[in-house]
């Protein structure tokens, strides 16, 4: 469970760690309207058209050095809207790159006035050291009940919300693997190739597999890890960001599979 009104004295900057399934950027938002406490900046917050904040997801994303130059030097100019505030948000901050956030680390030790940084992460063993103790680190739980509610406004089966609770921490993101099919189309692949263990016509699914985006293949890996718990699985993950050559990862995840 979460209290965001537990946070009396708002720091300059914040890590929130995430644990379990939940609506981040709703939390991030509320955070933010404790701060303001104006109902008319609220709604220009909720409709995107607050102009002194910045959003930036490291989930599919590589944080560059460029992009935390344009948050400095936006920041360093007075702040365009009436109540003087400015917030940027970096989630999943553990996937940036440690040269951006080195460049980030000056402007964490002297924000200019009433300047809010709004980090989130999974696990916060990933996150530079450096960044962790310039900021307040609040952890966010969710419960059953919570998980549940959200999973209830889609069509989804057990088998598949098992799964989603298993690799999905942020709604938002899963919201829109939902929307756009990646979740879906992930699960009924690896589905099928389950069916298929030990079958040596998997021609056409290899086919299918080498058009999918990197993405794609990372929930895959992460349903296979929900059913196989393999260092090698990890492994696979891990070197996604690699970009490799996917025929070959095909055959290491097939194989995997036959091993379930």
């Amino acid at each position: 469970m979460y209290s965001i009104n537990s946070i009396e004295n708002k720091p300059h900057a914040i890590i929130f760690k995430t644990i379990g399934l939940m609506d981040v950027d709703k939390i991030i938002n509320e955070y933010i309207f404790s701060i303001i406490k104006n109902k008319e900046t609220e709604k220009k917050i909720i409709e995107n058209k607050f102009l002194d904040i910045v959003r930036i997801d490291c989930h599919q994303h590589t944080l560059k050095k460029e992009e935390v130059i344009n948050i400095i030097n936006k920041f360093s100019r007075s702040a365009q809207e009436k109540n003087n505030k400015k917030f940027y948000i970096i989630k999943n901050i553990e996937n940036a790159s440690k040269e951006a956030l080195n460049s980030l680390l000056k402007f964490l030790e002297e924000p200019t006035s009433n300047t809010y940084a709004i980090f989130t992460c999974k696990n916060i063993n990933h996150v530079l050291p450096t960044i962790t103790s310039r900021s307040q680190i609040f952890n966010l739980t969710s419960n059953e009940q919570e998980k549940h509610t959200l999973l209830d406004r889609f069509n989804l089966d057990d088998e598949q919300r098992k799964i989603i609770k298993h690799i999905y921490d942020d709604f938002n993101l899963l919201e829109n693997d939902i929307r756009n099919q990646k979740f879906h189309e992930s699960y009924d692949f690896f589905m099928k190739l389950m069916k298929k263990k030990k079958n040596s016509e998997i021609k056409k699914d290899s086919d299918e597999f080498k058009k999918m985006d990197y993405y794609q293949i990372s929930l895959i890996l992460k349903i296979l890890f929900y059913y196989l718990k393999k260092e090698e699985v990890i492994e696979l993950i891990e070197k996604i960001k690699l970009n490799p050559i996917k025929i070959l990862l095909f055959d290491k995840i097939y194989k995997l599979i036959n091993e379930i």
